[in-house]
């Protein structure tokens, strides 16, 4: 019971996507629950409240771990982006209050990201957004950077990129997505001072780090760049 599969069958079923994903397993073959993944069954249950959160969560977290296993970007998005329009076609019916509707958009907006549907995760953000406040909306605001920022929208994702810093100061993954949105926008001086600060302080086995060195390297080969011209 393959995830994009299902994915596949939820989605020409049409209509509430996670009730006709749990119909779609309970007409299956005996034990497909068993061999669906466990964020497949987690939808499945159309969940509602905090339930629907945690489903959301699972798949995210699930999309994350292949991301990190170097999964293709275009397998993830087979896999993934159909749950995260699912989980966004029932909100509406989800029983949530408006501030976790708030993170439950943030949740679909991280997935789309993963998947690489930097359109979708834009838009699933920018409902999310003025729902949010302090380390949600911080989180909010660096996703919505990461959505702009594989859309060549510099400008747009260095402002969310400095809002998010400015909202945690201390936090290393903001400083990081400020610092990639400065090299994206092409302000290097100050990129190369986040970079700087940044890979003092970040420990080397941080998610992260690597893509921090290499977009550190990035600018300073720029820089040589310019150096050689003049």
């Amino acid at each position: 019971a393959r995830a994009d599969a299902w994915g596949v069958l939820t989605l020409a079923r049409g209509g509430d996507l996670l009730r006709s994903l749990k119909a779609a397993l309970e007409e299956a073959k005996p034990g497909a629950e068993q061999e669906a993944p466990t964020w497949v069954t987690a939808l499945a249950a159309a969940p509602q409240g905090e339930a629907f959160l945690e489903a959301a969560g699972v798949v995210h977290a699930a999309a994350r771990k292949a991301e990190a296993a170097n999964v293709p970007v275009a397998a993830r998005a087979r896999e993934f982006a159909w749950a995260a329009r699912a989980l966004g076609e029932s909100i509406p019916t989800a029983s949530l209050a408006d501030d976790k509707v708030g993170v439950a958009l943030l949740q679909i907006a991280q997935i789309y990201n993963v998947c690489g549907r930097s359109v979708d995760a834009a838009a699933a953000v920018a409902q999310a957004i003025p729902l949010l406040q302090g380390d949600q909306l911080a989180s909010a605001l660096m996703s919505r950077a990461d959505a702009l920022g594989a859309l060549k929208r510099y400008p747009e994702a260095l402002v969310d990129a400095r809002k998010a810093a400015a909202l945690l100061p201390g936090n290393l993954f903001a400083r990081a997505v400020l610092a990639k949105a400065l090299t994206d926008a092409g302000k290097d001086a100050e990129a190369q001072f986040e970079y700087a600060n940044l890979l003092k302080v970040m420990p080397q086995d941080a998610p992260g780090y690597v893509e921090a060195v290499r977009q550190a390297q990035r600018i300073e080969a720029r820089a040589s760049v310019k150096e050689s011209t003049r």
